[in-house]
């Protein structure tokens, strides 16, 4: 699955507030002031989730390979709109 140049996206920031939850004025203008700009995604209608045992430095390879390959065919077969989120704790 090859993906135009044109059509990637990504951003790199974190997760201020959830739900109804209203973000820390004092953190807005703190990563504001960072240059990291503030939005929402939008509500979810559709999810795909895996996981994968992190068991050796392979793991992260076979997963690359195998499980984001297969989750993105998925994806490109039955949904429309894609997002990518990967969240680490």
């Amino acid at each position: 699955m090859k993906v135009p140049a044109e059509k990637l996206r990504w951003a790199v920031g974190s997760i201020l507030a959830e739900g109804s939850q209203k973000p820390d004025d004092e953190l807005v203008k703190m990563f504001e002031g960072h240059g990291f700009k503030l939005f929402s995604f939008p509500a979810v209608q559709k999810v795909v989730s895996t996981t994968f045992p992190y068991t050796t430095v392979l793991s992260i390879y076979i997963y690359v390979y195998r499980v984001y390959t297969a989750v993105g065919n998925y994806i490109q077969v039955s949904v429309c709109e894609v997002y990518f989120i990967w969240l680490k704790n």
